[in-house]
C-alpha cells in the first residue's frame, strides 16, 4: 500500500448543493478505491431566528462509486492534523523551504 497523494480539487456537488455552507479548501485523494476528502467548511451559526455569525470546521468525506457515503462533521485534533498535512503536501512546503534562502 502506497502513500496517499493529496491534491487541491473541487468538492463533490453534494457537499455544496442545496446548502448555505461554503467549502473553502477541499483536498482529495484516492484510498482503497474510495474518493476521500478533507476540507474546511464555513457555515452559519445561528444565535436565534434573526442573528448568526459565520463559523468554520474541518470535515471529512468519503465517496464510493459516485455516492457520498460519509460526511464526517465532528471536530477533532486528528482530523485537523490530517487537514494540515494534506494542505502542506499539496503546497509542497518541504520543497519550498528546502529551496529557499533560509
Amino acid at each position: 500500500m502506497g502513500a496517499i497523494r493529496w491534491s487541491l480539487t473541487e468538492p463533490h456537488y453534494f457537499l455544496t448543493n442545496a446548502t448555505e455552507d461554503k467549502v473553502v479548501s477541499f483536498y482529495g485523494a484516492i484510498y482503497n478505491q474510495l474518493e476521500v476528502g478533507v476540507y474546511e467548511s464555513r457555515y452559519k451559526y445561528w444565535h436565534d431566528e434573526e442573528s448568526f455569525h459565520w463559523s468554520s470546521e474541518i470535515r471529512f468525506s468519503v465517496v464510493k462509486d459516485g455516492t457520498l457515503v460519509l460526511d464526517y462533521r465532528k471536530s477533532s485534533a486528528p482530523l485537523f492534523q490530517l487537514f494540515q498535512m494534506a494542505k502542506a503536501q499539496t503546497l509542497n512546503i518541504e520543497s519550498l523551504l528546502k529551496d529557499s534562502l533560509f
